[in-house]
């Protein structure tokens, strides 16, 4: 469960509060990466809506239109996988307050998400073998050392197959990861495309993963989930601007989720007004094309 942070920009969260747009995203973004949403109702937000304060309200009734969406749709999400093939290993949590690792990895995350990689993340304490059995590609970023049981999965894991790319950190990253980058990596990278390039292939190369193109949506991230037993796909569009975005350009390779495409079978679901309808379709093997007319904020399809 993702719960709701104690500081936002505006301040400390028994001042301040998420506004509707947040409250929608949150949700939309925790839904699509198999996780919950939980609002921590205290202090201002609490005073505004007993005091049925206009912000207040809206707020409520964009919380209230996506639990009633996620809800009435919960066959989406109930036991859905993660069909990447990537898992970003993060530092355990006691070293948090104590390292400078935090700006890095939020950077090379968002630097991911931009690129619509898709991936997993999971900190390093709370590692286990069951969790890295269908991961292609390990990247370990930004480790100052890592406690003996983890190196023992992380060993196991690269003598079954497993491919690791290692950015910075201590010694036992960069002897055993497949590829290695040191610490200035990101910056090298948005200097240089070829690199970029580079980087890009090596990490679609390695984990094997399924691609999301998304086009015409700068601030739009997807994700894949699958139900295996029941050859079905879900598409997870999440659009981060204030303002909708008009035909959005959508590509996704399927291959080993769903076995077959058909377009009888696609349908759209939304929380939004207006922005279950698409157009332009077109099936290559497993690979499907098509194009969002209007995405508001959250938008799925299922295949």
């Amino acid at each position: 469960t993702m719960y709701e942070a104690n500081y936002f920009p505006g301040g400390k969260r028994e001042r301040v509060y998420m506004p509707p747009k947040s409250q929608k995203l949150a949700r939309a973004e925790a839904a699509a990466f198999g996780s919950s949403f939980l609002n921590l109702l205290e202090g201002r937000y609490l005073s505004d809506l007993i005091l049925e304060k206009k912000s207040a309200l809206e707020t409520w009734k964009a919380m209230a239109q996506y639990n009633k969406f996620l809800s009435e749709n919960s066959e989406f999400y109930v036991d859905a996988l993660q069909v990447s093939k990537i898992l970003v290993l993060i530092p355990e949590d006691s070293e948090i307050y104590f390292s400078n690792w935090v700006g890095n990895l939020s950077e090379l995350l968002d630097f991911m998400s931009k690129k619509n990689i898709l991936y997993r993340v999971k900190l390093a304490n709370w590692l286990k073998s069951e969790d890295i059995k269908d991961i292609k590609l390990l990247i370990i970023p930004y480790f100052l050392n890592i406690d003996r049981l983890t190196c023992t999965l992380i060993e196991s894991y690269k003598n079954n197959g497993g491919k690791i790319i290692g950015i910075g950190g201590c010694q036992f990253v960069k002897d055993i990861s497949d590829v290695y980058y040191p610490w200035q990596m990101l910056n090298d990278l948005k200097k240089d495309s070829s690199r970029l390039e580079e980087f890009l292939n090596k990490v679609y190369t390695c984990s094997q993963t399924p691609t999301i193109t998304i086009k015409n949506a700068d601030y739009t991230l997807g994700n894949i989930t699958s139900f295996p037993e029941n050859d079905r796909a879900i598409i997870h569009l999440i659009n981060y601007k204030d303002e909708p975005d008009y035909n959005v350009s959508v590509k996704v390779d399927l291959k080993d989720i769903v076995r077959q495409i058909s377009k009888d079978n696609i349908r759209v679901f939304s929380p939004d007004i207006g922005s279950t309808t698409i157009s332009d379709i077109n099936i290559d093997g497993n690979t499907l094309e098509f194009r969002l007319q209007k995405l508001e904020t959250y938008t799925i399809v299922v295949i």
